[in-house]
C-alpha cells in the first residue's frame, strides 16, 4: 500500500496514465485495436496501468485531456462511460476499512 506521502509525490501525465495509448487512440478514433470492444480496451488499459497510479485519478485525467469522440463511435462512447464510472471509485473508497472482530458480530 502506498503511503499518503508517496501518493502525493506521483505526478500524473497522459503517458503514465495510458502507457500503451489504448484509451487515447480509441477515443481519437484510431484503429489501434479495431476488433476490441470497449470492455476489452478498458481491461487491457487497467492491466497496463502502473500499480502506483490510482485508476480513478488516471481515468479523470484522460477524460479531461482527450477530445470527445464522434457520437456515432459506439465503442468510444462505451469506453467513456466506463472511464466515468471508474472516477467514482478511487483507492480510498475501495480500500477496506479496518474493522475489529467485535464490530462484525
Amino acid at each position: 500500500m502506498l503511503t499518503p506521502e508517496r501518493r502525493a509525490e506521483l505526478v500524473l501525465s497522459l503517458e503514465a496514465c495510458d502507457p500503451k495509448r489504448l484509451i487515447r487512440d480509441a477515443l481519437a478514433g484510431l484503429d489501434a485495436a479495431p476488433s476490441w470492444s470497449a470492455r476489452e480496451l478498458y481491461l487491457a488499459w487497467l492491466l497496463d496501468l502502473p500499480v502506483e497510479i490510482d485508476a480513478a485519478h488516471a481515468a479523470a485525467l484522460l477524460l479531461s485531456r482527450t477530445r470527445q469522440p464522434a457520437a456515432s463511435d459506439r465503442t468510444a462512447q462505451d469506453l467513456l462511460a466506463l472511464l466515468r464510472t471508474t472516477t467514482a471509485y478511487p483507492r480510498e473508497r475501495l480500500e477496506p476499512a479496518t474493522v475489529s472482530r467485535s464490530q462484525l458480530h
